[in-house]
């Protein structure tokens, strides 16, 4: 007769990790997150704001097990997530911050309106903040209009030197408009390593960064909603930088070197398209930034003008290896109101690009051609294109009976071309342009998840 396996006769080890995961711990601490697209908070929920579905102290009082099982993990209580519209006394963060032990604390705040007048909240986050600052490893505040609060007061308190020894992460994202004055203040953070910001305070944060602060910076990752109001910024602080959000055309100047001689090499650029963008053909980074230096570039923009362009706009990046486009303002129903992305000239050169990645952006039929069966000369603008990755929500402008290219004979070395099915629908049920590209054109499904883990892994590569 066969055993019957038990929850209890479960390994420690598998239990612990099932609890982990039911808790939504921080499991990938010494990882570098993604950066966000900060053109999308409004719209998109933060994805790795922990969302736990039961609490240690639930689990704890299933049986004794599991208990022990709770209360001898110590990372289970390093995770700490407060939300200004859950009662949480002081003494139950101090108990919890005693049973993570030594380990570094990984911080959650998310305050919703009416906080700033609750005492109990300001009592909690001064406990927080006065007691443990110095264990804090990651803090990340999620605000609809409190953000400046919880920073003036808290994380940043007005007049003077604040420091947090073991912070790593600092993410600020907030959506409010403030015009509220900041006065002068330091931190000091010499491990941080991603600054993520939105909100109406921007690039001033930098200015109060302490100078060991700003050298172990690698992710700068900061916009105040594609409003392009960005200080100056000397990049020639900022040594180890390998990924800078920039947004251009801007009404003020954008990150910028004291002197234009000392280029600075940024492997990551996260580039956001304005409103002005269209006046000009060509992509402008910061002029002090080094063209050769970047490696992957993610393309965006928010405001469809009807506007066609190609890879032809990228001209002159000689050692970019992956491209990712993603037009976050279109939308299916209105494909003609949108840009379109369409065939490239072929006396472009692009020698280093690997791949080229296009989401949520109108696809001319000329630039299906383009893919599928490359133009004769292709090779010499393009030698090392492998992969082009459709995602679902690419759509494909003038689709009709017409476009066929049954006709035309693929070149050695064609790029492979891969279709992102976001929804998980089945190919059937799937859009227009999914669905040619996997029936016509022979393209490979992968999976989001999959899709996910190699732009992970490939900016982990760049970022680390």
């Amino acid at each position: 007769m066969a055993h019957k396996t038990t929850i209890q006769s479960l390994p420690v080890e598998l239990l612990r990790r099932i609890f982990r995961l039911a808790l939504d711990v921080n499991q990938a601490s010494n990882t570098i997150a993604i950066p966000y697209d900060l053109s999308r908070l409004m719209t998109e929920v933060v994805s790795d704001f922990p969302s736990p579905t039961i609490s240690p102290m639930a689990l704890a009082g299933i049986c004794p097990q599991w208990e022990q099982i709770i209360f001898d993990d110590p990372r289970v209580w390093s995770t700490i997530i407060l939300c200004s519209n859950k009662r949480v006394p002081p003494i139950a963060l101090r108990m919890r911050i005693a049973r993570a032990r030594a380990l570094p604390l990984d911080v959650f705040i998310k305050a919703s309106h009416g906080a700033g007048s609750d005492f109990g909240f300001s009592e909690l986050m001064l406990c927080l903040f006065a007691e443990y600052s110095s264990r804090i490893r990651t803090l990340h505040v999620l605000s609809d209009d409190l953000g400046s609060w919880i920073a003036r007061r808290w994380i940043f308190p007005q007049g003077r030197l604040t420091t947090f020894p073991c912070l790593e992460r600092l993410h600020m994202l907030c959506f409010e408009d403030s015009n509220d004055e900041w006065e002068t203040f330091e931190i000091h953070a010499p491990r941080l390593r991603e600054f993520q910001c939105s909100g109406e305070v921007e690039y001033r944060y930098l200015s109060w960064f302490s100078e060991d602060t700003r050298a172990s910076l690698r992710i700068l990752n900061i916009i105040d909603f594609l409003r392009g109001s960005v200080a100056s910024v000397p990049l020639q602080d900022y040594p180890k930088l390998h990924y800078l959000s920039w947004v251009d055309p801007g009404d003020r100047p954008g990150p910028s070197m004291q002197s234009t001689n000392d280029l600075q090499s940024i492997p990551v650029l996260g580039y956001y398209c304005s409103r002005d963008f269209f006046s000009s053909s060509r992509f402008h980074p910061p002029a002090s930034i080094s063209l050769s230096g970047i490696k992957i570039l993610i393309f965006r923009n928010q405001h469809p003008r009807r506007w066609m362009f190609s890879l032809d706009l990228f001209d002159g990046l000689s050692n970019v290896e992956f491209i990712h486009i993603d037009w976050s303002g279109c939308s299916t129903d209105r494909v003609y109101n949108t840009d379109m992305l369409c065939a490239p000239n072929v006396n472009i050169v692009l020698p280093s690009l690997k791949t080229l990645e296009l989401k949520n952006i109108s696809i001319h039929e000329s630039f299906i051609f383009f893919a599928v069966v490359p133009p004769e000369g292709i090779q010499i603008s393009l030698p090392v294109l492998r992969n082009i990755i459709f995602h679902e929500s690419a759509m494909l402008a003038l689709l009709h009976p017409a476009l066929d290219i049954a006709d035309r004979k693929p070149i050695p070395d064609s790029p492979a071309i891969y279709v992102v099915p976001e929804s998980g629908l089945e190919l059937q049920r799937c859009t227009p342009l999914a669905d040619y590209l996997a029936k016509q054109c022979g393209a490979r499904f992968i999976s989001a998840r999959e899709n996910r883990k190699d732009w992970e892994d490939l900016l982990q590569k760049y970022l680390v």
